[in-house]
């Protein structure tokens, strides 16, 4: 069944966040059950945005109903994290593209200017945060076509990356008998890598992987800079590039590749001959930890941030910070992941998420994933804005992910997660490090054409090998599609979080939590740096090029500024 608007009872407008509710009572415990829900949250969807009208008034009426919005979205990518047949998937991209239609009638409204200059203004923070965050959508926006075209490149370049067919004449390369002539690859990558003992044969199969769709991805790039070029400069800007570090923490392009360059630590294997060194490598030693434990310890570590984590029964949990209700959690058993299905907002709706825990923890990764999910979803959660957007999108386009990952590094620390010298756990942590590295300095030449980079140079001194198509690594890779130039910029806040745990032990974590986490009074990252190097984020880079370790604590100072 194809659902459409015709499809869509007509009744009285009502705000998604009671809609959201009689969606949700159609959820069971389990993520199966909940995917039932699907056509009925779709013709809810297609509903409001069919009844949608955006009231100008201020931003509190606005929020109401963009609210809505934004649960829709959440609700989107909540389902399509599971398998869904053909129907579900049509149903849930009508969902998305009428929102889509939605935003952009808003953003292009003739009332919201007048709106975001009297927020602008406001000696409110949070007004002065929603207003920027409105107007850095504004900028972004594309006409239809454009949108169709840059959509396209983009789902094209993830198809031929994810896919791993391509031919090749392995000869005496096979690992059965050769073939007489080019065959289909028809095995995995890493097996075949972890199975040929020659190098050199290792060496070759693993560039044809790399380099196959380069001439295809070349296409689908240059159509996607193309309108991405085009559209900077009808904003004043030489390039897509200038445009999209105006809203960054580093602020600039030569930054960001002083950053990448300051992270360079020679692994000194090679991509083909990772696999290998990986098996070698004794695992970090680790009793295993059942879920009942893990959850103890989880309790008594959000504690400490004034995080109360109260057990409703053995399905549900509830999220606390300190006076103020969070939402609730849906436990499920599996791999560790966190799925959020509506974000909290202060004053208008708690939030609920989904958390996927294992029975039992029996390598210290499947610790440190489960941390990661958690403080995902507990940075989600405990955002202190009034207003969705604030909540959603950082100030700055290289510190979405800051809070999280301090909060996963805090929560490492607590529970004395780390990996032993020269385990195989620390090894492949370097190296993929060093690799997205890689990735990352072929993303920023690529868009700001800096013929200084040399990614061959670069390729070498990281995993002590040449590679000779080292120059066709923007086309490998298909986070240069979403990312752009600032594919760094994950690398930066792992970075960063690690710095700042390790500059704050002795620190009180619930005020650091309230700074980073929660920040209601939207304080701009760069006075909280400042604290730490005087220089802010150039002398973070230098302290990282430095490999300095020495710094002391400025706790005091801290707290003053988020007391402020």
């Amino acid at each position: 069944m194809r659902l459409t608007n015709s499809t869509v009872n007509k009744g009285k407008y009502r705000p998604f966040y009671l809609i959201a509710a009689s969606i949700f009572c159609c959820l069971a415990t389990t993520p199966a059950h909940a995917l039932d829900a699907v056509s009925l949250f779709v013709n809810q969807c297609l509903e409001y945005n069919d009844n949608f009208s955006a009231d100008f008034t201020d931003a509190t009426a606005l929020e109401r109903q963009t609210l809505g919005l934004q649960n829709l979205n959440d609700r989107v990518q909540y389902y399509r994290q599971f398998q869904l047949s053909s129907d579900d998937q049509e149903w849930l991209l009508q969902c998305q593209l009428s929102v889509a239609a939605t935003t952009s009638k808003i953003l292009h409204s003739a009332e919201l200017p007048e709106l975001l200059q009297q927020l602008a203004s406001s000696s409110q923070p949070q007004h002065r945060a929603l207003a920027a965050r409105y107007q850095f959508f504004q900028q972004q926006q594309l006409n239809d076509a454009d949108k169709i075209r840059l959509t396209t490149a983009q789902t094209a370049i993830k198809q031929r990356l994810n896919s791993s067919s391509f031919q090749m004449d392995l000869g005496s390369c096979a690992l059965g008998p050769p073939a007489e002539e080019p065959q289909p690859f028809n095995q995995s990558i890493a097996r075949y890598l972890m199975a040929q003992n020659d190098e050199d044969c290792r060496y070759k199969v693993w560039s044809a992987f790399q380099t196959r769709a380069v001439a295809a991805v070349k296409t689908d790039l240059a159509t996607l800079t193309d309108i991405r070029d085009k559209q900077a400069q009808a904003q004043g800007y030489h390039d897509y590039a200038e445009l999209v570090f105006r809203h960054t923490l580093v602020g600039n392009a030569a930054t960001a590749k002083a950053f990448l360059q300051a992270m360079q630590h020679p692994v000194g294997v090679s991509p083909w001959s990772i696999g290998q060194q990986l098996r070698a490598a004794p695992k970090t030693p680790f009793t295993p930890l059942p879920k009942s434990e893990y959850l103890q310890q989880l309790t008594s570590a959000l504690a400490t941030l004034g995080i109360t984590l109260e057990n409703v029964n053995h399905e549900w949990l509830r999220l606390w910070h300190q006076q103020r209700l969070l939402g609730d959690v849906m436990l499920s058993e599996g791999k560790p992941a966190a799925l959020l299905m509506r974000r909290s907002v202060v004053g208008h709706q708690t939030g609920i998420s989904y958390l996927s825990l294992p029975e039992s923890f029996n390598r210290p990764v499947h610790v440190e994933r489960a941390n990661e999910a958690v403080a995902h979803m507990v940075t989600m959660m405990a955002a202190g804005g009034r207003y969705s957007l604030i909540n959603e999108f950082s100030q700055q386009a290289d510190t979405q992910s800051l809070a999280a990952n301090w909060l996963t590094d805090y929560l490492d620390k607590q529970m004395t997660i780390s990996y032993a010298p020269q385990s195989r756990e620390a090894l492949y942590q370097q190296y993929q490090q060093q690799f997205e590295r890689i990735n990352a300095l072929a993303a920023l030449k690529f868009y700001t054409r800096d013929s200084s980079i040399n990614l061959s140079d670069a390729f070498k001194r990281s995993f002590g090998h040449d590679w000779s198509q080292a120059a066709m690594l923007p086309y490998t890779f298909a986070g240069i599609a979403d990312s752009g130039p600032l594919y760094f910029s994950h690398l930066l806040q792992q970075q960063l979080a690690s710095a700042l745990v390790q500059r704050t032990t002795h620190c009180s974590p619930a005020m650091l939590f309230n700074t980073l986490v929660v920040n209601e009074q939207q304080q701009p990252l760069e006075p909280l740096l400042q604290q730490f190097w005087p220089n802010g984020i150039d002398g973070f880079i230098q302290q990282l090029a430095s490999n300095d370790d020495t710094a002391s604590e400025v706790c005091p100072t801290i707290l003053e500024l988020a007391e402020r």
